[in-house]
């Protein structure tokens, strides 16, 4: 199929159920600039010209759903089918840039891609347009729906809605192999470096290019300088990266401080990256999803893997945290900031926010999923890509995120001093000094590196 902006496929949607439990009324309007510029019934006449035969009855626009970066917009066909419009949160003029348009033109074309070479069940694309100069005044891809319930309400149903035990397990692993499959179909896509895909007239892979980040620091730098009171996001390209090291540092090298304790964090963090191990037998990148977390995951009620969602900025990243990782579900327990288990959730009570497992229930099925995919992908005789992943992920995190920065690190070093059962473990606070200041010794690098290669030896 022709890489084109105005998209011509008729596929046969899929349902999806539940949606409205995306919504939530306390949330402040995110897309209000979306809302007040979108043109619904042009929308709506847009799906009637491409789903074949409904030329002259024009879908029902439903009550929008509000994801992270996406508005959704629910399409009713007077048949009974269902269709989705998916909204980017920036998609208005003046806020849609190019690089946007070219992030939404890669997203699509992976997506027909997977499609096409692998049975990893996604949405199709039925039609879309990266610019805000078309009749709908906004960009948009129209999708098909996917039944099924979400991951969480059936990881959790012991909690939710009165499973027992044993059958929430086997529900949870029925989930984790079908999805072990799915990710490892994506390793047959393998890049000499990161980024957006960029594809050809026939619709396929022909280069890597720059990606489109999420830049934390910058938008909480606005806060602090009271410089922006608009909530928007704000992305920065990131060039195609040959080397993996690179793509770990780029935010830490972007935003490298002269403020003394935050410079300290950023150079011991590289510090630990360094020590990241990275396979040298294939090509170093390969196409991961790019949320790989429990709410993209819609399943049946017996756990089954029905529909992988939300492909928003998929690219091609390093093999340490590629399409080989650990769900990110699994790993929450080496990130403080967002880890929410305490003793009073593991008997029962219930939570504040969401349900959380303990770190020995992560543990156990981090080691179930390592043996899933060791069924499924060829593992290099000295690297287990799924074991490492449990660091290597938390290391981009707190690359990436100022806010998740400092307990990740923290953790970590904790973690070091108890692997090599140093006497005096290594103190957070006296590192970020050593460093900020280059006083940082021989002596204390070297018990770094042990204890990173420790770490990445024993995951799990």
């Amino acid at each position: 199929m022709a890489n084109i902006d105005e998209a011509e496929a008729f596929i046969e949607p899929i349902w999806v159920d539940d949606l409205d439990d995306l919504t939530s009324e306390d949330e402040p309007d995110m897309f209000a600039f979306v809302r007040e510029n979108i043109d619904l019934e042009q929308l709506s006449r847009v799906a009637s010209l491409v789903r074949p035969g409904f030329a002259d009855k024009l879908p029902s626009v439903g009550d929008p759903i509000r994801g992270s970066f996406n508005i959704l917009y629910p399409l009713h066909f007077e048949d009974g089918m269902r269709w989705l419009a998916k909204v980017p949160i920036n998609g208005v003029p003046g806020k849609w840039d190019q690089l946007s348009a070219d992030a939404m033109v890669s997203e699509v074309n992976t997506m027909r891609l997977l499609n096409r070479e692998t049975t990893i069940p996604l949405p199709e694309v039925f039609w879309f347009s990266s610019t805000t100069e078309n009749d709908v005044k906004c960009p948009y891809i129209l999708l098909s729906f996917i039944s099924g319930m979400p991951l969480y309400d059936v990881w959790f149903g012991h909690r939710l809605s009165g499973v027992d035990m044993e059958t929430t397990h086997e529900r949870r692993m029925r989930a984790l192999r079908d999805i072990g499959e799915a990710m490892s179909q994506l390793g047959k896509f393998s890049f000499n470096s990161s980024g957006f895909l960029k594809f050809d007239e026939e619709g396929d892979p022909s280069s890597v290019g720059q990606s489109r980040c999420l830049d934390h620091q910058e938008m909480l730098d606005r806060l602090d300088k009271r410089e922006d009171d608009s909530d928007d996001l704000v992305y920065v390209e990131a060039p195609a990266f040959e080397d993996a090291q690179q793509q770990y540092n780029f935010f830490l090298d972007l935003h490298l401080s002269t403020e003394p304790c935050v410079r300290g964090v950023s150079l011991l963090l590289k510090e630990l990256i360094k020590w990241i191990p990275e396979p040298t037998n294939e090509k170093p990148f390969v196409l991961a999803h790019p949320d790989f977390d429990i709410q993209n995951f819609l399943v049946s009620e017996d756990g089954q893997l029905l529909g992988i969602i939300d492909w928003d900025g998929v690219c091609c990243s390093p093999r340490s945290y590629g399409n080989e990782a650990y769900p990110g579900w699994l790993t929450r327990d080496w990130d403080p900031m967002m880890y929410g288990y305490n003793e009073s959730m593991g008997e029962g009570e219930e939570p504040v926010g969401c349900w959380e497992d303990s770190p020995k229930t992560l543990q156990r099925y981090r080691i179930a999923y390592d043996e899933i995919m060791s069924e499924f992908c060829e593992r290099d005789a000295g690297i287990n890509l799924t074991k490492i992943s449990l660091i290597t992920q938390n290391l981009m995190i707190a690359a990436g995120d100022p806010m998740c920065r400092l307990g990740i690190v923290d953790n970590i070093l904790e973690k070091i001093s108890l692997a090599l059962e140093l006497a005096v473990p290594l103190n957070f606070l006296d590192l970020d000094e050593a460093f900020a200041d280059d006083s940082i010794t021989d002596e204390v690098r070297a018990t770094l590196e042990r204890g990173m290669k420790k770490l990445f030896q024993d995951a799990r």
